[in-house]
């Protein structure tokens, strides 16, 4: 099957079917400078990848499709990112990537509504990240619904007997309320993602886990998102690719200050290095020492819940 996405090559802007306000190749020259490469300068190129509305298990494909073609052919990678996040499968290897691949490509990611969940999971990956004063990171938390049908069962005149093998097979069932097993199955499996989410958005943003579970899955704006350690620094989208464009210009290439262990390295289009096993460990304790990611006192509170959601099959 075809992949859905557009491709131009000058620069190399590669986005998911075109929604308004996604970065055009016009916006990009206008605001990093007229002066960008063109296609036979590869490696100097920019590569623009729009993430929009839900994600899910085959959005996390098609970006790292899109990720692997980006890398061939550029120096920078901006996520354009618009998102309340979705499914946590697949969410955590596709943010591994992202931090890998920073180690040799300048990524930033630019938010200017919002930046959720899952959303943010691939964001924090990023070199860098940019927010607008009206936009919002964060919800760093996981979350899965049971829903108990039995009761609209019985109003219609409908009763379901299940034939299973397995004692667990018919556990979280919405034909039926949850079992206390079943009920400490899920919020153990919820715990473990949790956890895992918890850890990735610690290793990726330098800071320490017990910051991060502090949020308690809230969400930042504006200087309360910087001051809370979650984005770097607020800007509008021209005011994004003005610095963007400054930095890479002046220094070329930027990449994170945090070296990955070589064992941990996937498969991926960036040049094998050998690091410092310790450097991760030593760069995230300097990183969250400056920043002192405290959570900001007037985090707003979320008026619906963007989370990671999980989906279990019965």
């Amino acid at each position: 099957m075809k992949p859905n996405f557009d491709f131009n090559l000058k620069p190399l802007v590669i986005a998911e079917t075109a929604l308004s306000g996604d970065l055009t190749e016009a916006e990009v020259k206008k605001n990093m400078g007229t002066d960008l490469p063109s296609s036979g300068s590869a490696k100097k190129q920019v590569g623009i990848l729009s993430i929009r509305g839900v994600l899910y298990p085959s959005t996390y494909e098609r970006i790292d499709y899109m990720l692997d073609l980006l890398a061939q052919q550029c120096s920078v990678i901006i996520l354009d990112i618009d998102s309340p996040g979705g499914a946590a499968a697949g969410v955590f290897d596709l943010s591994d990537k992202i931090y890998f691949l920073r180690q040799t490509i300048s990524i930033y990611s630019i938010v200017g509504e919002a930046c959720y969940s899952g959303a943010y999971a691939l964001a924090s990956a990023s070199t860098k990240i940019f927010l607008a004063r009206s936009a919002g990171v964060g919800s760093i938390g996981v979350v899965a619904v049971h829903t108990d049908q039995s009761g609209l069962h019985d109003k219609i005149g409908l009763k379901f007997t299940p034939i299973y093998a397995g004692a667990k097979k018919v556990d979280g069932s919405p034909l039926g309320p949850l079992s206390e097993r079943a009920m400490a199955d899920l919020q153990k499996s919820i715990d473990n993602i949790y956890s895992l989410f918890c850890k990735t958005v610690a290793r990726n943003r330098g800071m320490f886990e017990a910051s991060v579970r502090k949020t308690e899955a809230g969400l930042y704006y504006d200087k309360d998102a910087v001051e809370a350690g979650l984005a770097d620094q607020v800007a509008s989208r021209r005011e994004a690719l003005a610095l963007i464009g400054k930095s890479d210009h002046q220094k070329g290439a930027q990449t994170s200050a945090t070296k990955p262990k070589e064992s941990m390295v996937p498969s991926v289009p960036a040049k094998a290095k050998t690091f410092d096993p310790d450097l991760l460990k030593k760069d995230a304790i300097k990183r969250a020492a400056a920043a002192a990611p405290a959570p900001s006192k007037s985090t707003k509170q979320p008026i619906h819940s963007m989370s990671v959601s999980t989906s279990y099959l019965h």
